[in-house]
């Protein structure tokens, strides 16, 4: 690669590591908010063990991310653990991004890689609905981002596996999709779909489907079947008086479909020209490359972005009734993303197998530069907001309140207490906060975590 040509790439692997060390440095800053002092006061209270039984019996049937969530630093008074956690997370992502697409893009180079890697990443703090619940709020994030995590590190191993099986990639494969199961119903379901995708290709490419992907998708209807009838989630659904509803939960999943759509189709087309220029200019030096293994018509590859993103929702409105979380879209947005690095290297192969030659495209990754820089200054953002908490000091001061409140809840010996309302909220880091109006399970859970009999909340 010429240098001209690395400029670019060595322009956007610089800003993703100034955004990791900018979402690391928050991670110093935050704070556990509602349902994690909840997971934390009844891992307490029943042990590691009881809590699982607790959970699937009385909320929901998510027993690898309950599973974690009962292991976390809070049960143990720690809040430096907590933060780190979030820095775990932050690493843990970028990680597998850069392991999927090396897997993909193994013939390329380091910095084509990592130029990937971080405009993947960049693009998904860029839109996603909400960072704190992605990364900042434990029970969120190990519920979600956990699971998208998970997900990167499955295809890994499924590549990996096609290309030269072994006994331990067949057992890491088995220990991912177990857990991958247990995370949340979306990736949940995902898994599943995708599972069995993969064996009709290869029924209809290769006539015979691998006992790996049979055995596979096999204990992720196992996980899935431990998940759905779980006695809690039968008490969860109780409180929603909206869901079960087939032409609703149709109808909004394709119109919230399209909604999100609209927004993110052009960070999507970012990701898509990028793959494909990489991957085209791969193929050009190495005749016997792999992505004529992985190929599959790009336009079938978009339409199956949008049903994702479409069941994605339809799971949430047919369960609950309601629009889903930021958490889970998400996840729906992490799936965009991935799909568009796939979409990239797909095109690339149909255009070869075309025959047609399309003019060098090294300086789309110039445009592609300065069309996020425009649109990260120009914009309202969550890379733009992270800095604007930090440079603020917003999250700084958020920090601080919060940390003189829990030190006055452990050092006043009165088994009744009032604490502030909290006053400052950085929107990177901010979920929620109790008030005098907090649901009053998670007040409970509040009072207990600081063993008070009662504590107020006043301005």
């Amino acid at each position: 690669m010429h240098y001209e040509k690395k400029i670019p790439y060595i322009l956007v692997v610089c800003a993703g590591v100034l955004l990791t060390l900018l979402l690391l440095t928050l991670s110093l800053y935050n704070h556990p908010a509602a349902d994690d002092f909840v997971y934390s006061v009844n891992a307490q209270h029943y042990g590691f063990w009881g809590a699982q039984f607790f959970w699937y019996m009385h909320w929901c049937g998510r027993y690898f991310s309950t599973l974690l969530l009962s292991m976390n630093p809070l049960i143990h008074g720690s809040f430096i653990g907590y933060k780190l956690l979030s820095a775990l997370l932050i690493l843990l992502s970028l990680a597998s991004f850069y392991f999927f697409i090396n897997m993909l893009f193994k013939r390329s180079g380091v910095l084509e890689k990592w130029h990937i890697t971080f405009l993947c990443f960049f693009a998904f703090i860029l839109l996603m609905p909400s960072v704190a619940e992605a990364y900042y709020w434990m029970a969120g994030a190990y519920s979600y981002q956990m699971g998208n995590i998970l997900t990167l590190f499955l295809f890994i191993l499924m590549m990996s596996y096609t290309e030269k099986p072994s006994t331990r990639k067949f057992l890491l494969s088995i220990v991912v999709v177990i857990a991958l199961a247990g995370t949340n119903e979306v990736s949940m379901f995902f898994q599943v779909l995708m599972l069995m995708f993969v064996m009709v290709f290869h029924l209809i490419r290769f006539r015979k489907i691998p006992r790996y992907y049979v055995v596979l998708c096999a204990l992720a209807l196992v996980g899935s079947l431990v998940v759905y009838l779980a006695p809690g989630n039968a008490y969860r659904a109780s409180f929603q008086t909206q869901n079960h509803q087939l032409v609703f939960s149709m109808k909004s999943a394709v119109v919230e479909t399209i909604d999100v759509m609209s927004h993110w189709w052009w960070i999507a087309g970012f990701i898509i020209l990028t793959t494909y220029s990489i991957a085209n200019h791969a193929m050009r030096k190495d005749e016997k490359h792999h992505f004529e293994h992985l190929y599959l018509n790009p336009f079938v590859v978009i339409a199956l972005i949008g049903i994702t993103v479409a069941l994605g929702f339809f799971t949430c409105y047919w369960s609950l009734g309601l629009y889903p979380p930021m958490r889970t879209i998400n996840t729906m947005y992490f799936y965009c993303i991935i799909g568009a690095v796939y979409t990239g290297i797909c095109l690339a192969v149909m255009l070869q197998r075309a025959k047609i030659r399309v003019p060098d495209l090294s300086r789309v990754a110039w445009l592609i530069l300065l069309l996020l820089l425009l649109y990260v200054y120009k914009y309202p953002n969550n890379v733009k907001t992270a800095y604007q908490d930090f440079r603020s000091g917003t999250a700084q001061s958020y920090d601080k309140e919060l940390t003189a409140r829990y030190r006055s809840l452990l050092t006043n010996p009165n088994r009744s207490c009032s604490i502030n309302k909290l006053h400052i909220f950085p929107k990177t880091l901010y979920f929620k906060d109790i008030t005098e109006n907090t649901d009053i399970v998670m007040l409970r859970n509040y009072e207990a975590f600081f063993d008070k009999d009662s504590i107020a909340v006043v301005d």
